[in-house]
């Protein structure tokens, strides 16, 4: 069962409207009490990094996710969902999830080519290793996926970084670490591609 978090930031239902279509059962979780109902969890996210910690620290779904993970459920993070699951972001002052070590840069703060335009809008390609499971059905490996943001995930770890993008420089679009995913782009505002990500995250750990 995919349970995504509605603690006040992000389009849930996009994410519930993409699994319907996959004939996948999802609902949407206001409660952190009930998280651990859901094998596999999703964590969307707009707005700022302070402001989304902000919220889920005001829900306790910051102490619901990390118990679900410690108890072995899968979780997506999206966009700013992704950004929060980092320990700290130049984007504010407040500390992250730290679920994947690591910071959350504004493009330019690395002092690459990154400070060219923002935010990075639209679609882009993104570039990973078709043999993850998560990438299962893709036939290149590369597609194309939807992004909005001003500010990108500098893993600590390299190995964390699961996928790359190019905008003017390349910065790292997805990371991975255990049963924990976190994708810049929207694969909910992503149409085909985005829908057989979701749909191979439901089936992970099956």
């Amino acid at each position: 069962m995919i349970g995504v978090i509605d603690y006040g930031l992000g389009n849930v239902q996009a994410f519930l409207n993409c699994y319907k279509d996959l004939n996948v059962d999802a609902e949407p979780v206001s409660d952190p009490n009930s998280l651990d109902r859901f094998s596999h969890i999703i964590l969307p996210g707009v707005g700022s990094f302070d402001e989304a910690m902000t919220k889920l620290q005001q829900t306790n779904f910051d102490q619901a996710i990390r118990l679900s993970i410690h108890n072995g459920a899968h979780l997506m993070g999206v966009c700013v969902g992704m950004q929060v699951l980092a320990d700290s972001s130049s984007e504010g002052t407040m500390l992250g999830l730290g679920i994947v070590p690591g910071r959350v840069l504004k493009f330019g703060d690395d002092n690459s080519e990154l400070s060219m335009i923002t935010p990075h809008m639209g679609w882009n390609e993104v570039l990973f290793d078709r043999t993850h499971p998560i990438f299962n059905g893709f036939s290149t490996a590369s597609a194309e996926f939807y992004f909005l943001h001003s500010y990108f995930f500098s893993p600590k770890d390299s190995k964390d970084a699961m996928a790359h993008t190019n905008y003017k420089d390349d910065f790292c679009s997805a990371v991975n670490t255990g049963k924990v995913f976190g994708f810049q782009f929207h694969p909910e505002k992503s149409h085909g591609n985005g829908s057989l990500l979701l749909n191979n995250f439901s089936k992970m750990g099956f």
